[in-house]
């Protein structure tokens, strides 16, 4: 018989300290070597990264998964490690991925919002906020498993709330260097 288990565990981060891109990664690392030591493992799961805090599930058979925890509580990049779950279940979630990254984006925000979180921090996560962040992602299949599969880039809560993305900046530079162009061959400028 089998011993499944789903763990889902909240910790910070302790390079925050670092620009941006250093932090990314640090986070690509740990996604790397999760993915690698998770399929050996049989262990698969999610990570969530915002704010400085991971949110991470693990599911696979029990001794597995708490032997990767307790090294995690050991793990220097890790700190205020708090164990949000740890329950018998009897199918995986995440079935299909050795750990599957996830951006923080507008629609997890929304879930903050009705919770009335000022900011994703899984150390303040309900018990049903946890279970609806989790089935959530696992409905999100179409997304890649990893960021090292396109640019990663974090957004804020305020441009998250705006649905302001990178491109939509550079498509209005295009725009207007197209207009500033257009006008200058016309003889206009």
């Amino acid at each position: 018989m089998s011993d499944l288990i789903r763990l889902v565990y909240a910790s910070k981060a302790t390079f925050c300290d670092r620009h941006v891109g250093a932090r990314h990664q640090v986070v690509d690392e740990i996604i790397r070597q999760a993915q690698a030591n998770n399929r050996s493992d049989g262990v698969t799961g999610v990570l969530c990264f915002d704010n400085g805090c991971f949110f991470q599930a693990l599911e696979g058979e029990r001794d597995a998964v708490e032997a990767l925890y307790d090294r995690i509580l050991e793990d220097p990049r890790h700190e205020n490690v708090w164990l949000l779950w740890k329950r018998p279940v009897t199918q995986r979630l995440f079935d299909r991925w050795s750990m599957k990254y996830i951006n923080v984006d507008a629609y997890i925000h929304r879930l903050l919002e009705r919770e009335r979180l000022e900011n994703f921090d899984p150390h303040q996560f309900s018990d049903p906020l946890v279970e609806e962040l989790l089935l959530s992602i696992q409905a999100s299949e179409a997304r890649p498993e990893t960021p090292l599969q396109a640019p990663v880039r974090w957004l804020t809560r305020q441009e998250a709330q705006r649905g302001w993305h990178p491109s939509f900046f550079v498509a209005g530079l295009a725009g207007m260097l197209a207009v500033v162009i257009g006008l200058s061959l016309a003889g206009l400028l």
